[in-house]
């Protein structure tokens, strides 16, 4: 029996929260990232970048941990390194900050979004989970269709 392949994983990979030869991932509403074949992020958008783009602070390791684009403000990223997945996202603008923690079973798959809302002029904390359930995988085992709620989040993975 030959060993299955290692699984393909880098930093910037881990931040779109893919593995594999990735070439791009696509949201629907503009957030973009495209890498090269080293796995390495050459080109990233969000919703609100436009044409300033987004500035990209890393960590010593080099993982992303730190965007800003303009109108969509700030997002920090904390990352399990041990297994190379992001496991918080977390953003504000002064007046509101949102975290959201990853939640994965022990393959790895996605299975719950856990929130803390801060809303600082009303000086509330709400804490709150979502679960979610892939419909659907490509191939490499990236999820392509996440249920999240009522609805379906979906994404388009390019590979080299």
């Amino acid at each position: 029996e030959p060993e299955p392949e290692p699984v393909f994983i880098t930093p910037d990979l881990a931040f779109m929260e893919v593995h594999g030869h990735v070439k791009s991932v696509e949201y629907p509403g503009g957030r973009k990232a495209v890498f090269d074949e080293k796995g390495n992020l050459v080109d990233y958008a969000t919703e609100y970048s436009g044409e300033t783009g987004v500035q990209i602070g890393r960590d010593d390791d080099g993982y992303i941990v730190t965007t800003y684009d303009g109108p969509g403000g700030s997002a920090m990223y904390d990352y399990d390194k041990e297994n190379m997945r992001l496991v918080l996202t977390a953003g504000g603008d002064g007046a509101y900050y949102s975290e959201c923690h990853l939640e994965y079973d022990e393959e790895g798959n996605i299975i719950r979004y856990n929130f803390v809302d801060e809303d600082m002029a009303e000086d509330t904390r709400d804490q709150w989970s979502l679960d979610v359930e892939i419909v659907t995988k490509d191939e490499q085992g990236n999820w392509t269709e996440l249920k999240v709620d009522d609805g379906i989040a979906k994404r388009v993975i390019v590979y080299f």
